[in-house]
């Protein structure tokens, strides 16, 4: 579910923890990189493997580019764009699955930083 190349980071982040942050952390929700794919093979054109990864401004883009390629369908330029749209599906569909880890990894990593500013700040003020 995370980038094999920040295990070694999040190991480093999460010696630092003491165990009610290492309970807090497994409510982190991560989102599974297979399931993204399958969502960008069948629903890409859509956006929604980018919603489900957590790119909710890439899953904008694609739902948007999607709609006008559709509304402009009956000159050529819909047609350009529907061209645009699947090529973005089939390129999205190598690349969701290391988006999705990403953004799973970015997800731990923002829950640890909080947690440390919580007890810096808690120490601070006692």
């Amino acid at each position: 579910y995370l980038p094999s190349d920040k295990l070694l980071i999040l190991q480093q982040e999460l010696e630092d923890l003491d165990e009610g942050a290492l309970n807090a952390l497994m409510m982190v929700e991560m989102r599974q990189p297979l399931v993204a794919l399958i969502l960008a093979i069948f629903f890409g054109e859509f956006g929604v493997d980018r919603f489900y990864a957590g790119n909710k401004g890439l899953g904008f883009a694609k739902l948007i580019t999607f709609i006008i390629s559709f509304v402009t369908l009956f000159i050529l330029i819909g047609f350009l764009f529907f061209i645009g749209v699947y090529l973005w599906k089939f390129i999205d569909c190598f690349f969701i699955m290391r988006a999705c880890k990403q953004a799973n990894f970015e997800r731990l990593m923002l829950q640890i930083h909080q947690y440390k500013t919580f007890q810096y700040d808690n120490k601070t003020f006692s």
